[in-house]
């Protein structure tokens, strides 16, 4: 599940490159949803959805995710309390963060009992970006 996906990312990416992988993608924006299905239909993904509406506690969806995702969304502990219930047990929340000291800043917020984490540095030497890996104990 990719949680606010804009114009798509990382969800059609995804979708294009793990074809075996089933991806929904969430964003509220009507216009910009509406641009995932065309782009979706276009590219004839047939592993990708998109739900066009957001991402709340009291969202009611049949399946469990083993992977939540977002990109630019929210702070790691508003991601967490809007989708947690969408985590499958096993699951893990893959979020695309920027500065470490910030995300340091973001898991300090998290509860130690309940969650863990591991801060990923992607391999772009030019920016500042990390995947925080969040898994639940």
């Amino acid at each position: 599940l990719d949680i606010g996906s804009g114009a798509g990312l990382p969800g059609l990416i995804i979708a294009i490159n793990q074809p075996q992988t089933e991806v929904t993608m969430s964003e509220k924006n009507k216009k910009k949803a509406y641009f995932i299905k065309k782009t979706i239909r276009t590219l004839q993904l047939e592993n990708a959805k998109i739900l066009d509406e957001a991402i709340t506690p009291k969202l009611i969806i049949e399946n469990k995710f083993d992977i939540v995702t977002a990109r630019a969304l929210a702070s790691v502990v508003k991601i967490i309390k809007m989708s947690k219930h969408l985590l499958s047990k096993e699951g893990k929340f893959l979020l695309m963060k920027g500065a470490r000291e910030k995300i340091n800043e973001e898991v300090a917020q998290l509860e130690n009992n309940t969650y863990s984490y591991t801060i990923h540095k992607t391999k772009n030497t030019e920016t500042n970006r990390h995947i925080l890996e969040i898994t639940q104990k």
